[in-house]
């Protein structure tokens, strides 16, 4: 089943930079919003967006450039998800200035993978 099959070229990418974004602001507003609200800094929630993130990102550009064929997509996400990967693996680096630096370039990587990713499938939908 191709997930973009249905819908208009890109659509999924629009969801997935929002997605993107609103990973990127969590993981930035976290540490002010965990006195208010412990449950939206939890390992659970982190863990759990960070796989939802993850997912869908990898399925909509995977999807994408099984018709495209452009690996630039690929690049973007995979340099995306090794920098919010390092953010989970390295201890400590939540609190200190590489944190919200490995959030905001990964989140970026993240967001112009799905532009490129809709722009090259919108490029495909014209030329074919």
């Amino acid at each position: 089943m191709d997930l973009l099959a249905t819908s208009g070229p890109g659509r999924f990418d629009v969801v997935g930079s929002g997605l993107s974004m609103l990973c990127a602001v969590h993981c930035l507003a976290a540490p002010l919003l965990s006195a208010a609200l412990p449950l939206l800094a939890s390992e659970g929630v982190e863990l759990g967006a960070f796989l939802v993130l993850a997912g869908f990102t990898a399925l909509v550009i995977g999807s994408g450039v099984r018709r495209h064929r452009r690996p630039g997509p690929l690049v973007l996400l995979a340099l995306g998800l090794a920098a919010l990967t390092a953010l989970r693996a390295l201890e400590g680096a939540e609190e200190g200035p590489l944190g919200p630096a490995l959030v905001v370039l990964g989140s970026a990587f993240l967001v112009a993978a799905h532009l490129a990713n809709r722009r090259a499938l919108r490029a495909h939908a014209g030329c074919c």
